[in-house]
């Protein structure tokens, strides 16, 4: 059996890393937004969060995503409960053809779980940048992620808080 304490201390967790992204870029003076090489922040927060971001997020992520798993399958075979029907993103199966659909929280997981490369998406001057841009912005609740599966690359635009929303819902937070 899960621990659903864990699972939402977890969730919360994550909500917190992604709400206090921009508030940590926006209390560093931007001469002090600097991580690695020769230059050094004097910011300690804006280093503590350089030094865990990534770590954190990953792992916390792919934790979630096996304890959801977990609990719907097991939600399905003790209760007959169906899975929950959250949509948590777009999932484009096939990148060389055109289409993309929604994703449902148990997609998400499966993708999450099988992942070969996960990459954040940031805010740059209050806009979405859709692409890597050296970590130097504030994240966006939206991270992609990439795959293949029998020979075609896939690609899922995770929706992080619509994802947080549903591992709530799953485990019928009260």
């Amino acid at each position: 059996m899960l621990n659903s304490e864990i699972v939402f201390r977890d969730a919360y967790r994550m909500f917190c890393i992604f709400m206090s992204d921009k508030a940590i870029f926006d209390m560093t003076p931007e001469d002090q937004q600097v991580w690695g090489g020769s230059q050094r922040s004097e910011e300690p927060l804006f280093r503590l969060r350089h030094q865990y971001i990534e770590d954190e997020v990953n792992h916390t992520l792919i934790n979630l995503a096996i304890c959801n798993r977990t609990h719907m399958e097991r939600r399905k075979g003790l209760h007959g409960v169906d899975y929950p029907s959250a949509v948590c993103g777009k999932l484009t199966k096939d990148v060389g053809a055109e289409g993309e659909e929604d994703m449902s929280l148990r997609e998400a997981c499966n993708k999450i779980i099988h992942a070969e490369k996960l990459v954040a998406t940031f805010l740059k001057d209050g806009t979405v940048s859709r692409f890597f841009s050296g970590e130097m912005e504030p994240m966006h609740h939206e991270m992609w992620l990439f795959g293949e599966f029998f020979g075609k690359n896939w690609k899922a635009e995770l929706d992080v808080l619509a994802f947080l929303r549903a591992t709530a819902d799953n485990f019928e937070l009260s």
